[in-house]
């Protein structure tokens, strides 16, 4: 069946310039690139929604960097082993005074091109003392108080969830944007 069978003669026969006119019609519904014609109805891959994909993850490795990080910060204030290595005032330093602001810019500038990497490392560090303070701040006046546990807990409430605002952003940018990605299929 054609798609303008509404168009032919009453007896549902095409006459030859019915024929020739879908002819010119199924040429005009051709692709972009000229190779797949429409034969009828509506194909599933004209709707993207529709189609199924392969669904990967780019977490970016700045950003894994930055999970790594806080990872060994916090081990290394509750683990007894490490407390007395080297690992700890490296990891925990870094986790103050890098990975918040690092997690912000990587939020609100997810591309690369958006600002090179000393500026970016720069500006990490100046929003992270911006930011450590204003935690500090919020916590004096809950219940809680300023005390390690709840601060630690905060920080990293904030640096996780805007690690995840970056890896979301970053997913829409182009496979060029982000030179250094880790793939994980789900």
């Amino acid at each position: 069946m054609c798609p303008r069978e509404s168009l032919y003669n009453g007896k549902g026969r095409a006459t030859p310039r019915d024929r020739l006119d879908d002819d010119r019609w199924l040429t005009a519904q051709r692709g972009a690139d000229g190779t797949r014609p429409v034969a009828r109805g509506i194909m599933m891959e004209d709707y993207p929604a529709a189609t199924p994909k392969l669904t990967t993850i780019r977490f970016p490795a700045d950003l894994s960097a930055m999970m790594l990080i806080s990872l060994v910060a916090l081990l290394s204030i509750f683990l007894p082993v490490v407390r007395t290595s080297i690992i700890r005032p490296v990891c925990v330093l870094a986790f103050i005074f890098f990975v918040p602001g690092y997690s912000f810019v990587a939020a609100v500038l997810p591309s690369r091109s958006d600002l090179a990497f000393a500026p970016r490392v720069l500006l990490a560090v100046t929003l992270s003392i911006i930011i450590v303070p204003l935690i500090g701040f919020v916590l004096n006046f809950t219940p809680f108080g300023i005390s390690l546990i709840p601060y630690l807990a905060v920080q990293t409430v904030i640096t996780i969830i805007l690690i995840i605002i970056a890896v979301i952003r970053s997913a829409r940018l182009p496979e060029n944007e982000l030179p250094l990605q880790i793939y994980v299929k789900r």
